[in-house]
């Protein structure tokens, strides 16, 4: 609810927030509420589905209730809420997994990225995760950005999405908002020195 009225509020105020992805609790996923709680609420505020996203670890397959938790991200999918795999490569999805859960996004774990630039199979391992992004035809994001050489070599194997501290510390909704204010006016002033 209270996510649903910050998004609400942005785009009330012609922001531009993006997609929001909400970290969910594999539980929830296990009761026949889910869809309807989360749909709710962003419905309720006026929030399009489409402006939504969740996101699930792996271990999703171990828990005991994994068929019915798989469903019911389905059926948030056909509803145009976009499943994201969260540190995607730390164990748990097969590939047959891979090919038939319903996700949009794989977030390649933050343990790969951080020694990316010292260690050729972290290197290795994060090539081979956004060839099979490309491949399933899912966008791929890389966490734990933290530096500028590490940004580099994601975008040199074809990863162009990242989030860390390289791109900012968690905020408030309040310094998200006001950092969603400075972007529009930075973009406003750009087109206005284009256009001059």
């Amino acid at each position: 609810e209270t996510v649903a009225g910050d998004v609400a509020g942005w785009l009330a105020a012609g922001l531009e927030p993006g997609r929001i992805s909400l970290n969910m609790p594999d539980e929830l996923f296990a009761t026949e509420h889910a869809e309807q709680l989360i749909c709710r609420a962003f419905e309720a505020h006026g929030v399009p589905l489409e402006r939504i996203g969740v996101e699930v670890t792996e271990r999703v397959f171990l828990h005991r209730a994994a068929d019915r938790i798989v469903e019911r991200l389905a059926a948030l999918s056909a509803r145009g809420i976009a499943i994201a795999f969260d540190d995607f490569g730390t164990g748990y999805a097969s590939l047959g997994l891979l090919r038939d859960f319903p996700c949009d996004t794989l977030k390649i774990d933050q343990s790969f990225v951080a020694d990316l630039t010292a260690n050729a199979d972290n290197v290795a391992i994060v090539r081979a995760v956004i060839g099979l992004a490309r491949n399933l035809g899912k966008t791929v994001v890389a966490e734990g950005v933290e530096t500028e050489l590490q940004r580099a070599l994601l975008l040199a194997e074809g990863c162009p999405q990242g989030q860390g501290y390289l791109f900012g510390a968690p905020v408030s909704a309040a310094e998200a908002r006001a950092l969603l204010v400075a972007t529009d006016e930075a973009i406003a002033g750009a087109r206005t020195r284009r256009q001059a």
